[in-house]
């Protein structure tokens, strides 16, 4: 499940969008897009919490590490500046 780590900021932003471009017009149809969005990032947070407590001790000593695809990262020109996902005990 720690794969799908990276969904839980991409849901309320999805949601964001949709709304701001989209639903603005209607306020119930825009509440609950941004209920859904908060909603999918809890289920896929609370995921990941019950996997990172199974792992235990294990994961303290080898943290998961993943960059986020290429098409999701900012260009900064010459700079190369990776954004990604860590899960370790203390976060």
């Amino acid at each position: 499940m720690f794969n799908y780590a990276f969904l839980i900021p991409i849901f309320p932003l999805l949601a964001f969008l949709l709304i701001v471009f989209f639903l603005n017009r209607n306020n119930r149809v825009s509440a609950l897009t941004a209920v859904a969005g908060i909603f999918g990032a809890g289920v896929v947070a609370y995921l990941v919490l019950f996997e990172a407590i199974q792992q235990g001790g294990e994961l303290a000593k080898h943290p998961f590490f993943q960059k986020l695809p290429v098409f999701l990262q900012l260009p900064t020109g010459p700079v190369q500046f990776e954004v990604g996902v860590m899960i370790d005990p203390i976060v």
